[in-house]
């Protein structure tokens, strides 16, 4: 059997979707939400590190459709990296 790049783009494509639900589960993104509202704050971000699911544009879609009366951005941060934001005010 020989291995294919729709293949190998379908296995990764359906690896995101259960990735995401037990990153946001792991990374307690609704207790921090809370907790950062709690001490005045108006937004939190995560800092897109090597993690190639948090790279992926999907992600934040998926933090879109998750949040869906919150603004989610995606932002440069220093030296080549990025973060997602989460704001709840305008």
């Amino acid at each position: 059997m020989t291995v294919t790049k729709e293949e190998l783009q379908k296995i990764g494509e359906d690896s995101f979707e259960p990735w995401f639900k037990k990153w946001v589960k792991k990374a307690r993104v609704e207790r921090k939400l809370r907790a950062a509202a709690k001490e005045g704050y108006n937004s939190i971000s995560f800092v897109c590190c090597s993690n190639p699911h948090m790279q992926n544009d999907k992600f934040v879609g998926y933090l879109r459709n998750e949040f869906p009366t919150l603004t989610v951005e995606r932002e440069n941060y220093i030296y080549k990296k990025e973060k997602v934001k989460i704001s709840w005010q305008n």
